[in-house]
């Protein structure tokens, strides 16, 4: 979701409605992602990092998202989207309350929706995500519910934010930067990167579509080669 602010800049705007067209693009990816057969999207809405940009550009990132997460819940629902947050929620994370009552209202209202799943990362950080992981991990052994010997990848995946959802197939960035920014570290071994100059805003379906037509082609060989 990189060049919402240049986007804007470019056209003479307020960076934060370079955000706002950027959240109708999430809209639109999400409405047209089933018939592309996508079963899970996981947007990269704003770091932990994100936190050093200008007070009124966070603070209006902020509101947008309390805006998306309480207008756009019911029609989330209706449609079966199953709504998740990655991130630091805890209260030593930067997250206000009333931003995390209202992702956990919304992760609550639609955990039973069975079809597109949605993630959205919010005061995300990849290192931190998997520091947190180990965490929980540690304190588990302590209190005797694990033993250090159980630890594999799958158990430790699930300790992720992302639990046990299976890896992405595909990463997406946009707005022309080349690299991938402490965006889900641990769940990336295998996936195609796509690297793209088109801004957020500008970012389509029909891109999107082209895409995936485009990696079908990739045979995913996970380490291992071909033997003629």
């Amino acid at each position: 979701m990189d060049g919402n602010g240049r986007w804007a800049t470019k056209r003479g705007l307020a960076r934060l409605e370079g955000h706002r067209q950027g959240a109708q693009t999430v809209e639109n990816i999400v409405r047209v992602a089933p018939s592309l057969g996508i079963k899970t999207l996981t947007f990269y809405a704003f770091s932990s990092e994100n936190w050093k940009r200008p007070e009124d550009e966070v603070n209006g990132l902020m509101e947008l998202l309390r805006i998306y997460f309480t207008s756009k819940l019911e029609k989330l629902k209706s449609n079966n989207i199953r709504l998740r947050v990655f991130g630091d929620k805890t209260p030593q994370g930067k997250l206000g309350d009333d931003i995390v009552q209202i992702i956990e209202q919304a992760e609550e209202m639609t955990e039973e929706c069975d079809g597109l799943n949605v993630n959205f990362c919010i005061n995300y950080g990849g290192r931190d995500e998997i520091i947190r992981a180990a965490q929980q991990f540690a304190d588990d052994v302590e209190r005797g519910l694990r033993f250090v010997g159980d630890l594999d990848e799958k158990l430790f995946s699930s300790y992720l934010d992302s639990g046990l959802q299976a890896d992405p197939d595909l990463v997406i960035r946009t707005g022309g930067d080349q690299r991938i920014s402490n965006f889900l570290l641990w769940q990336l071994s295998y996936s195609e990167l796509q690297f793209v100059k088109t801004a957020w805003p500008d970012f389509s379906g029909e891109d999107l579509r082209d895409i995936l037509i485009e990696k079908q082609a990739v045979e995913r060989r996970f380490g291992a080669v071909d033997v003629f």
